[in-house]
C-alpha cells in the first residue's frame, strides 16, 4: 500500500488528535463501536463532557438578518447597533462589531453545515 501520510510516513498529530488503528482482517462494526466508546471517554476525560454541536433554531432568525444585512453591504458596527444593542450600552458607545462578526461567521458556517433535525420538526412546526 502507498504511504498515505507522505514524507517519512509520520502522521502529524496535534494535542487534540487521536490515532486509532483498525484491523481490516477483523469485523469492522465491533472495532468502530470500540473506537467510538474510547473517543467519547477521551473527550469526557479531557474536556469534562462530550463535545457536541447543538442546533440553536432560536438564533436562526438573527442569523438570517445578519446574513441579509451583510449581503446588502451593512457594516458589522451598523449590524450591532441595530440588531444587538440595548439602551444602556447604546448610550455608552459600546462597539458591537466583534459580536456581529462572530454571529455572521456562525451564520455562514450554518449555511454550509446545516444540522439534521429530529424527525420532521422545523422551528417548532411540522412540515
Amino acid at each position: 500500500m502507498n504511504n498515505l501520510f507522505g514524507g517519512n510516513g509520520a502522521l502529524p498529530l496535534s494535542e487534540n488528535d487521536v490515532f486509532i488503528k483498525f484491523d481490516l482482517s477483523e469485523p469492522l462494526p465491533a472495532q468502530i463501536q470500540l473506537a467510538s466508546t474510547l473517543l467519547r471517554k477521551s473527550q469526557v476525560s479531557r474536556f469534562g463532557a462530550k463535545v457536541e454541536r447543538r442546533a440553536h433554531p432560536g438564533k436562526w432568525p438573527l442569523y438570517l438578518r445578519v446574513l441579509d444585512a451583510q449581503e446588502q453591504g451593512v457594516t458589522y458596527r451598523e449590524i450591532g447597533e441595530v440588531l444587538l444593542s440595548n439602551s444602556k450600552r447604546e448610550k455608552s458607545g459600546y462597539d458591537y462589531s466583534p459580536r456581529a462578526k462572530v454571529i455572521h461567521e456562525a451564520a455562514t458556517h450554518l449555511t454550509f453545515h446545516f444540522p439534521p433535525l429530529a424527525d420532521d420538526t422545523f422551528l417548532g412546526t411540522h412540515i
